[in-house]
Order: C-alpha cells, then structure tokens, then sequence
C-alpha cells in the first residue's frame, strides 16, 4: 500500500504551491525520507517521495538555497538500467598524423634493415601480381574479340557457301567454283582489300595475319589468327577428321570446313563445324 504522503502530492502540482505551502510539504516530505515518519517507507514510495520533495524547491530562476539542499535528505538512487537498445559506442583511434618529411623518416627510423628489405619484396610482389593480373585480362578481352570475329566469318560462309559460290557474280571472284586458283588465293583474297573481311585485323598486334593455317607454338604471331582446317572422313572410319587446309587444294569442290581461333597457350578454340564451302 503507497505511503499516505504520495497519495497526497502525487496528483498535485507542487510548483504551482504558494511559497508557504511548498515549504510546509518540502519539510513534512524531509522528515518522512529522513525516518521521522511511522511506518516503514518501501523503495518504490522513496523514490516517488525524493521527486516530490525535488519539486519543492524554486525554479532555476529562484534556485534552493545551499542549506536546504544540505540539510536535505540524501537517499542513495537506485542505479538506471541501461538500455540495451542504446547502441554501444565505439572509441574512436586517433591515428598518427606525419605532416612533415621529418616526421616520417624519424618513425621509419625504427625499421631494421631486414625490415625494410621485406616490405620492398612485398611491394614489389604485388606489383607483379597486378601486372600478371591486368596482362591476362586483357588477354582474355582480345581472345573473345577474335572468337567474334571468327562468328562473323561462320556467318558469311553459312550464307555464301554451297550452290551460292558457283554463281559468275560471286566475290571475290578468285573464290569461284569457276576459278583456276587455289584454296590459298581464296583464303588470302577473303582478307585482302575488296574481301569481306578487309576491315578486319588482327586483335594482338595489326601487322599479323588475320588467317592462318595453323596455331603454331614455335611461331607466338599465330596467338590470336582465326584457322580454316578441310574434314575428310578417312578410310574404315565413320566421323569426320580434320586436318589444316594447306591451301593446294582446287575450288572445283566444296570443302567440309572447321572454324577455329588459337587462343593463349596456343589452345585451339572450336568456334564451328561441319560448315560447306
């Protein structure tokens, strides 16, 4: 059961009290924290009754005088919870500022010989690191830029081989059914000026050759060319084999083509098949 005093102050706004009334409640409220009152005061009451007393006193403007708050009761405050929403602050390092050339060769002052000489391998190991790293990206950007273009080569020859070749308006001309040159000519003129391949280049280096004949590890140019290879079924065999187009062969006949890139490491890079021309 709440102690008599608070049901009597509670409800009331102690601040709106003439002086002699909040000073008559600022005293009965003294005695009853300071143990004059009967009955035993629970924790609950206390602290109810030490804001009441609190309230007694003047405003900021008309501050409680240093002998009322002296002569004042002093009851210990329970401890405040701490709200376990409250989010946790975290300290804040104050990192060392080197604003001179000064200052930062006396902290480097402190490094061993040994020291330094491992942090400039580990510098420079990851210098070679990125670089290895950027040299086969772009590498990988420049295989798939000639595999586009190899696409493009399977498209033309998709849409110009078989009955298309044997037409007298065919270009260019030397790869007619009707024409005595070779399959060598033909490929060379597909590539040369006037070919429907004569804006292409080669994606590595300009000045190489945007055919070949094959992908040849003791010659690095041939990384990055597209090759032509002729398939034949050989005999006692039911699949097509295919072996490099030398180009010796006539253009009376159509040729079962495979299109393909050589790739870095001189991987060979199947980009068609089964392709008449």
């Amino acid at each position: 059961m709440a102690h008599p005093l608070v049901g009597k102050y509670e409800s009331t706004d102690l601040t709106a009290l003439a002086p002699e009334d909040r000073a008559f409640a600022r005293t009965e409220i003294k005695d009853v924290l300071s143990g004059k009152g009967k009955g035993k005061l629970s924790p609950e009451d206390r602290v109810i009754l030490l804001r009441l007393w609190m309230e007694t006193f003047e405003r900021p403007s008309q501050p409680a005088t240093a002998t009322e708050i002296a002569n004042g009761p002093a009851p210990s405050l329970p401890k405040a919870k701490a709200d376990p929403k409250q989010a946790r602050r975290i300290p804040s390092l104050s990192m060392p500022k080197f604003k001179t050339i000064r200052a930062i060769l006396s902290a480097l002052a402190i490094l061993r010989l040994s020291d330094l000489a491992f942090i400039c391998c580990c510098i420079g190991i990851s210098a070679a690191v990125i670089s290895l790293g950027t040299h086969s990206m772009r590498e990988s950007l420049r295989i798939e830029d000639v595999k586009r273009d190899a696409e493009a080569v399977v498209a033309w020859i998709k849409e110009n081989g078989g009955d298309k070749r044997a037409e007298e308006s065919f270009q260019p001309a030397v790869c007619n059914k009707a024409s005595t040159d070779t399959w060598k000519g033909c490929i060379a003129a597909l590539s040369a000026e006037g070919g429907p391949f004569a804006d292409k280049k080669s994606r590595f280096d300009p000045s190489r050759d945007f055919f070949t004949a094959k992908c040849d590890m003791s010659n690095p140019d041939t990384v990055g060319t597209i090759i032509l290879e002729k398939g034949a079924v050989p005999l006692g065999s039911s699949s097509i084999a295919y072996t490099a187009l030398d180009g010796s062969e006539g253009l009376t006949k159509d040729l079962m083509l495979r299109v393909i890139v050589c790739g870095r490491g001189f991987h060979l890079i199947k980009v068609a098949t089964d392709l008449t021309f």
